[in-house]
């Protein structure tokens, strides 16, 4: 970890909560997609699940986003 580059630190951190809320959102829209049923109610839920998931980890200063940001910061 000492060894690694800012960027390879900033894509580390940034990583976990960005899959965590692009891949059960895009589950969700090729089930809708794909037809199955309640689907669209369960993509409308990830989809607002993922955005208060996002936003709450941009602005709280130990979120993984603000340790990207440092990371960036502190070459």
């Amino acid at each position: 970890m000492r060894q690694a580059s800012p960027v390879a630190k900033a894509i580390m951190w940034s990583a976990g909560v960005t899959s965590s809320a692009l891949v059960p959102t895009l589950g969700a829209l090729w089930a809708w997609r794909s037809g199955v049923p309640w689907s669209k109610l369960f993509f409308l839920a990830a989809l607002f699940w993922s955005v208060g998931t996002v936003a709450s980890n941009w602005t709280s200063r130990g979120g993984d986003y603000s340790k990207a940001r440092r990371a960036l910061s502190n070459p």
